[in-house]
């Protein structure tokens, strides 16, 4: 199972649920290299969607 399913599969909040895709990517190396990785922009992502509820 992939990580985005097995976060899917998670107990929801009681009342409606807000649901996200995050589209992740980087064009050169130049912008893997200055905190524009795969891995900063989910956790940029993740952190916005925290903060939004």
């Amino acid at each position: 199972m992939t990580d985005a399913a097995s976060r899917s599969l998670e107990a929801a909040p009681d009342g409606p649920t807000t649901r996200a895709a995050l589209y992740l990517r980087v064009s050169t190396n130049r912008q893997a290299e200055n905190d524009l990785s795969i891995p900063d922009q989910r956790r940029q992502a993740e952190r916005y969607c925290e903060a939004k509820g």
